[in-house]
């Protein structure tokens, strides 16, 4: 997207074409694409590299606004101005950080 990288599948739920359930237990869409944490959905799901990765990027990112994030994800090597169009699959297998932990 123009903006920056989004899984579909959570751009998806940001515009409520779909829900798995989950979604609405735990995120509120306020407005077109502001999303809210209603409660804590723990991280049971993650493995201790990803709690740490994302506690780093929590800590690096916080104080940033919105536009500079825009200008954050737009440096990103997966990336690319969809233009014309309004979004771009991405390739990302192998920038998977799997593949590079290794």
């Amino acid at each position: 997207m123009k903006n920056g990288p989004v899984l579909s599948e959570v751009y998806e739920c940001i515009k409520e074409d779909r829900n798995d359930g989950l979604w609405d237990q735990y995120i509120v869409t306020e407005g077109r694409y502001d999303i809210r944490l209603l409660e804590d959905p723990g991280d049971g799901e993650l493995s201790d590299f990803d709690v740490d990765v994302l506690t780093d990027l929590a800590k690096r990112y916080a104080r940033y606004s919105y536009s500079m994030m825009i200008d954050v994800v737009h440096e990103l090597p997966e990336w690319t101005d969809p233009a014309p169009q309004k979004v771009a699959q991405l390739d990302v297998a192998d920038r998977s950080p799997s593949s590079r932990r290794r």
